[in-house]
């Protein structure tokens, strides 16, 4: 394990070491006859160590030690926890950018369409409001058809209003006698 990388493999090795070694609690203890060590918490032997740390900071040594082996589950417990949170939030980010191009393609088409139509009106406009125009000369005559087929529509109407007792009595069934 030369490489510090915390990779989900360094990680599973790491809980693969522990499970192996001595089981804790650790506790880093001195003893005269052996000097510092790290020992298992249960032990009431010094000579049952784990760890001999004789260096001049042998008990720093031992309690860094110790407290490592200890805090080690909880550590990559919490390793994978954040590593798991933050490959749910790139998926999120992911998601979010694919929604943001989407609804730009989106937008831009709709821009696009508004700008064709905003265009087609102008032309139309203007054709209209020309009098000379040969479309608006049609538009004119279509225009003065249908009013022409209004009125026509409006005196069969009138007709009909005229008596509506008459209408009522032949959706009944009745009739005129």
């Amino acid at each position: 394990m030369t490489d510090h990388a915390l990779t989900p493999e360094t990680l599973a090795e790491l809980e693969r070491l522990r499970a192996d070694a001595t089981p804790g609690p650790w506790v880093a203890e001195f003893s005269g006859k052996t000097g510092p060590v790290v020992m298992d918490a249960e032990s009431r032997n010094a000579l049952d160590h784990v760890a001999q740390c004789p260096h001049y900071r042998g008990h720093s040594d031992a309690a860094l030690i110790a407290a490592a082996v200890n805090h080690l589950p909880a550590l990559i417990a919490e390793i994978k926890r954040l590593a798991h949170e933050r490959d749910f939030w790139k998926s999120q980010d992911d998601s979010r950018r694919v929604l943001v191009r989407k609804n730009r393609v989106e937008r831009d088409a709709a821009l696009a369409e508004v700008a064709a139509l905003r265009e087609r009106i102008a032309a139309l406009a203007d054709e209209w409001s020309t009098p000379e125009s040969h479309r608006n000369a049609a538009w004119l005559r279509e225009r003065d058809a249908a009013d022409r087929i209004r009125a026509a529509l409006d005196v069969d109407t009138a007709a009909l209003d005229a008596a509506p007792a008459d209408r009522d009595d032949e959706a009944e069934g009745g009739g005129v006698e």
